[in-house]
């Protein structure tokens, strides 16, 4: 489903968009609430947070819980990488026989 960024406001209890919406009634849709009212824009992209943004992300990241793994499963995923490349390695030669 690929996603089209609508502005509309709450009136009533219902979503008052200000142009029509290209979908077939009874199509079901998600509405999400914008942070500061601030909606989007696609060409905004590359622009730097604003100061109030960069508060958000930062406040976000200290409210995650540090993950904690055991000395197996840490082992585990050090040797990960090295197993991978080690069959990706053996599959490559496996082929070229």
């Amino acid at each position: 489903m690929t996603p089209i960024p609508m502005k509309g406001v709450i009136r009533n209890g219902k979503v008052d968009v200000a142009e029509p919406i290209d979908l077939p009634d009874g199509s079901e849709v998600l509405i999400t609430d914008l942070a500061h009212g601030a909606f989007p824009d696609p060409s905004d992209k590359d622009r730097s947070m604003t100061p109030a943004e960069t508060a958000d992300i930062l406040a976000a990241m200290d409210r995650v819980e540090p993950f904690e793994m055991t000395d197996e499963e840490r082992a585990s995923a050090e040797e990960a990488p090295v197993v991978t490349k080690i069959k990706y390695i053996a599959n490559c030669s496996a082929s070229v026989r």
